[in-house]
């Protein structure tokens, strides 16, 4: 008896150490080992310029345009420069306007930091389109996470936000002054590198925890 009682005890004792450690528990280590496989497959930090060249018009107003803010900036940081061109304008009353424009396009430098294939977080169209990239984000450690809940959407699956701290080695240029004023974004991202601290929200599956 004593010897089918002592084996009982560490078969419940195994099970309740290997229902700790499944993967769809809520605790810092599977939530870290979901976030560094997502980053690892969608951690590349792109502006979304997935075409060259731009033509920007060469009117006052273009200052005020996002192209006519962040194309200038690119080039203050060597990736783009322009020559004078000429682009139609679509105006209110249906008719097209052909004005004087610069024509930005990519240096040799920006070419070679044109990402092919980047490894974005982006879903739908955008997702494999080349772009140019300032860096790969890694996660630096989870800080916290709410308590589980029932999917709204979903609600034989538990879900969760995990707050964390990240780190990344951005490009020399991202760190440029004009480039960062005309992408607060960027900007953001790379200043706040192992301070910032960012949400993502997880969900539960069969297989561990994945964001959503």
């Amino acid at each position: 008896m004593k010897t089918v009682f002592l084996t009982t005890m560490i078969a419940a004792a195994t099970l309740a150490l290997g229902g700790c450690h499944s993967r769809d528990a809520a605790n810092q280590a599977n939530f870290s080992a979901a976030l560094e496989q997502h980053f690892e497959a969608h951690g590349d930090l792109c502006i979304g310029r997935h075409s060259w060249p731009v033509d920007v018009p060469d009117v006052p107003a273009a200052g005020r345009l996002r192209d006519g803010i962040q194309m200038p900036a690119l080039e203050h940081a060597g990736l783009v420069e322009h020559v004078d061109a000429e682009m139609k304008l679509h105006r209110r009353d249906g008719a097209d306007e052909t004005v004087k424009a610069r024509r930005y396009d990519l240096t040799a430098k920006g070419k070679a930091l044109f990402n092919a294939h980047p490894h974005t977080a982006a879903r739908g169209a955008d997702a494999a389109q080349p772009d140019l990239c300032y860096g790969h984000v890694r996660l630096a450690k989870v800080a916290g996470w709410d308590a589980p809940h029932k999917s709204e959407d979903d609600p034989a699956h538990l879900v969760t936000t995990v707050r964390y701290t990240y780190t990344l080695d951005p490009a020399p240029w991202a760190r440029d002054a004009a480039v960062q004023g005309a992408f607060p974004v960027l900007a953001r991202v790379v200043n706040g590198s192992g301070s910032l601290e960012l949400k993502q929200m997880l969900v539960a599956g069969d297989d561990g925890w994945h964001p959503l």
